[in-house]
């Protein structure tokens, strides 16, 4: 019988926990685990708690370092967005065609949005506009130009692997620059241009 709340996008989305198994590389070791007595005489040290007691000056914890194996999801996260120059849809008048909004998803996945809508038919300055797709070990990243000013712009590493970029475009061209995932798929890289409307992109996530 078919659950009534896992819809169909539900069902496109998640899986059944079975990718939760690395079947490739089963561990069949059995954890030691203590006996009752060493596990009774843990509780008798703070009256019933497994943990001891703090003593002397307190440290706050820090996360170790380093990533925890995990399987990947199913299906491949991306987000992307489109400037509409003539509806500036993109945010409220109220903003003065300014926006800023970002997209986050599980296992690493952010991307994130800032600049000025040009107005439709404002092309003797620079238009800078970048779209982003996921290959196989890479994000293809596609800077353009929609105006007449050539605009420089700068892709650089937040984290993971890739080097600084400068990738000058010129007036209503296009190039194209290929940006490297870790060993384990992740990627988070940073796109601006030397414009003056705050123009800014940032890709983060894993590739599946």
């Amino acid at each position: 019988m078919k659950p009534a709340n896992v819809t169909r996008w539900r069902a496109s989305v998640t899986g059944d926990l079975t990718t939760a198994f690395d079947f490739k590389h089963p561990d069949f070791s059995i954890p030691r685990i203590p006996t009752l007595d060493q596990t009774w005489a843990l509780t008798q040290l703070t009256g019933g708690s497994t943990a001891p007691p703090a003593e002397g000056a307190q440290k706050m914890r820090t996360q170790e370092p380093g990533t925890r194996p995990h399987r990947p999801t199913l299906y491949r996260l991306h987000a992307d967005v489109t400037v509409n120059r003539k509806t500036s849809q993109v945010t409220a008048a109220l903003t003065g065609g300014n926006y800023a909004f970002s997209v986050y998803g599980p296992d690493g996945f952010l991307t994130s949005f800032a600049g000025t809508v040009v107005p439709a038919g404002l092309n003797a300055g620079p238009v800078p506009a970048v779209t982003a797709a996921q290959r196989f070990t890479a994000v293809e990243l596609t800077l353009a130009n929609d105006g007449k000013t050539s605009i420089v712009y700068t892709v650089t590493r937040n984290d993971y692997e890739g080097s600084t970029k400068k990738v000058t475009v010129t007036g209503g061209s296009t190039k194209t620059v290929s940006w490297p995932a870790s060993q384990d798929g992740y990627y988070d890289v940073v796109i601006t241009a030397n414009t003056s409307d705050g123009f800014r992109r940032r890709y983060a996530g894993r590739l599946a």
